[in-house]
């Protein structure tokens, strides 16, 4: 089932009209505005429970959540390395980009949207929740088009 699922959902792409973006897609953009200007970013994830960021602070991580319009302080994380990316460097329509994963899955439950480095450029994934329990990896370009699908385990 996993296999034809993720075949399906690599012939998907977005739809021509844009609905309401997710939750947890829409907080993404205020989210990374509230922060500095020249903050340098691992990964954004936009959840249920809000936007949690991981920031480069020299050689260290920190970690901010932002709920309800704010950020949180920045906590430690420790030693880190790794891709990074800007703000300015995130570029997807909030609207479009899990517009054909929601239209091909009928209503998922969506349970994380996440932006990590990737070398050039950002990567776009997120994670859905079956209702066998499982939840199913998927890979997104900027525009929605699926790249690809896994579950995790």
């Amino acid at each position: 089932m996993c296999t034809a699922l993720a075949a399906a959902l690599a012939a998907c792409s977005a739809g021509d009209e844009p609905a309401e973006a997710p939750a947890i897609v829409a907080e993404i953009e205020p989210a990374l505005a509230a922060l500095a200007d020249d903050a340098v970013l691992y990964q954004v994830a936009g959840t249920p429970a809000g936007v949690e960021l991981v920031l480069s602070d020299g050689d260290q991580a920190v970690g901010l959540t932002y709920v309800g319009g704010e950020l949180s302080p920045a906590t430690q994380l420790g030693p880190a390395s790794g891709y990074t990316f800007t703000p300015d460097d995130v570029d997807f329509d909030a609207e479009r980009i899990l517009a054909g994963v929601i239209d091909e899955l009928d209503d998922p439950t969506l349970t994380r949207f996440e932006i990590v480095g990737g070398g050039d450029r950002p990567l776009y994934s997120a994670q859905v929740l079956s209702d066998a329990g499982g939840v199913l990896q998927i890979d997104l370009a900027a525009d929605g088009t699926v790249l690809g699908a896994a579950p995790l385990g």
